[in-house]
């Protein structure tokens, strides 16, 4: 029989960060965190669960804990999982904790429910599109160096699009 501690085991073992909270804002409170987040974020597991989601990341020197606390609500009020496009994000090195990594995490707020629509809880999920963000910003840089660039036509929107280096030509 597959029990309780068997999805435990499940979720600790997941590639991809994951941290659960409570929809109790404005703490959102933290019930589980997967080893992977536990790893990118350079926190002890003890010290994040049971602890509210600001009370535990703080400051963010890229980032504003109103926008975060602006989106968890929004998913509340929403009822609808909220991807969040690639932010920049710092976190203490272990080597180091004085120097930051600097990461481009993508972060998908996924609810789950109990009986009659009711929230029971939000799964922050993060995938790291740090290399992708900067081989974007490197081409763009190229093209912008090169005065060269691209243009795109969207035949359903009837829209065309201009690279920067494209605009600068």
């Amino acid at each position: 029989m597959v029990g309780e501690q068997h999805y435990s085991d499940m979720f600790q073992a997941l590639p991809t960060p994951c941290v659960v909270v409570l929809p109790n804002a404005p703490h959102f409170t933290v019930i589980n965190v997967s080893d992977a987040y536990l790893e990118i974020t350079d926190v002890r597991r003890e010290d994040m669960i049971d602890k509210g989601f600001f009370e535990v990341f703080p400051t963010n020197p890229y980032q504003n804990d109103t926008i975060w606390r602006n989106v968890f609500d929004e998913v509340i009020q929403s009822k609808k999982t909220c991807r969040v496009p690639p932010q920049k994000y710092a976190f203490p090195t272990a080597d180091v904790p004085a120097r930051l990594d600097v990461m481009y995490l993508e972060v998908v707020n996924t609810l789950v429910f109990v009986e009659k629509g009711e929230i029971k809880f939000i799964i922050r999920s993060m995938t790291d599109v740090t290399d992708t963000v900067y081989n974007d910003n490197f081409f763009e840089e190229t093209q912008r160096t090169a005065r060269k660039g691209r243009w795109e036509v969207n035949m359903v929107f009837q829209t065309v699009d201009w690279s920067e280096g494209r605009r600068c030509i």
